[in-house]
Protein backbone atom coordinates (compact mmCIF):
# COMPACT_ATOMS: atom_id res chain seq x y z
CA UNK A 1 0.00 0.00 0.00
CA UNK A 2 2.39 2.38 -1.11
CA UNK A 3 0.50 4.58 -2.40
CA UNK A 4 -2.35 4.50 0.80
CA UNK A 5 -4.74 3.73 -2.83
CA UNK A 6 -7.01 2.07 0.10
CA UNK A 7 -8.03 6.20 1.48
CA UNK A 8 -9.00 6.93 -2.23
CA UNK A 9 -13.13 6.76 -2.54
CA UNK A 10 -14.13 7.27 -6.45
CA UNK A 11 -17.55 7.12 -7.83
CA UNK A 12 -17.21 5.27 -11.14
CA UNK A 13 -15.50 1.78 -11.44
CA UNK A 14 -13.78 3.13 -14.69
CA UNK A 15 -11.98 6.04 -12.63
CA UNK A 16 -10.53 3.05 -9.94
CA UNK A 17 -8.93 1.17 -13.03
CA UNK A 18 -7.49 4.10 -14.61
CA UNK A 19 -5.82 5.14 -10.77
CA UNK A 20 -4.84 1.57 -10.55
CA UNK A 21 -3.00 2.02 -13.82
CA UNK A 22 -1.19 5.01 -12.90
CA UNK A 23 -0.15 2.82 -10.04
CA UNK A 24 1.24 0.24 -12.04
CA UNK A 25 3.28 2.17 -14.38
CA UNK A 26 4.35 4.59 -11.88
CA UNK A 27 5.81 1.86 -9.78
CA UNK A 28 7.48 0.25 -12.99
CA UNK A 29 8.80 3.45 -13.52
CA UNK A 30 10.46 3.93 -10.02
CA UNK A 31 11.82 0.14 -10.23
CA UNK A 32 13.42 0.49 -13.94
CA UNK A 33 15.20 3.30 -12.74
CA UNK A 34 16.01 3.63 -9.54
CA UNK A 35 16.76 0.16 -7.53
CA UNK A 36 16.62 1.03 -4.42
CA UNK A 37 13.06 0.50 -2.08
CA UNK A 38 10.27 1.34 -3.96
CA UNK A 39 8.63 2.99 -0.64
CA UNK A 40 11.32 4.85 0.56
CA UNK A 41 11.58 6.20 -2.76
CA UNK A 42 7.90 7.25 -2.95
CA UNK A 43 8.61 8.91 0.46
CA UNK A 44 11.76 10.87 -0.63
CA UNK A 45 8.99 12.24 -3.59
CA UNK A 46 6.21 13.19 -0.96
CA UNK A 47 8.82 15.17 1.26
CA UNK A 48 11.17 16.29 -1.10
CA UNK A 49 9.18 17.26 -3.88
CA UNK A 50 12.11 18.84 -5.69
CA UNK A 51 13.61 15.18 -5.81
CA UNK A 52 10.69 13.94 -8.03
CA UNK A 53 11.11 16.74 -10.51
CA UNK A 54 14.87 15.69 -10.67
CA UNK A 55 13.98 12.27 -11.46
CA UNK A 56 11.47 12.56 -13.76
CA UNK A 57 13.87 15.18 -15.65
CA UNK A 58 16.50 12.41 -15.24
CA UNK A 59 14.26 9.64 -17.31
CA UNK A 60 13.29 12.62 -19.83
CA UNK A 61 9.43 12.35 -18.60
CA UNK A 62 9.84 16.17 -17.98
Amino acid sequence: MTFNEDKVKTKSKKLGAILSSIRTVAIQIVKKYNKKNLRATCEKFVDKPVYLVKFLKKIKFV
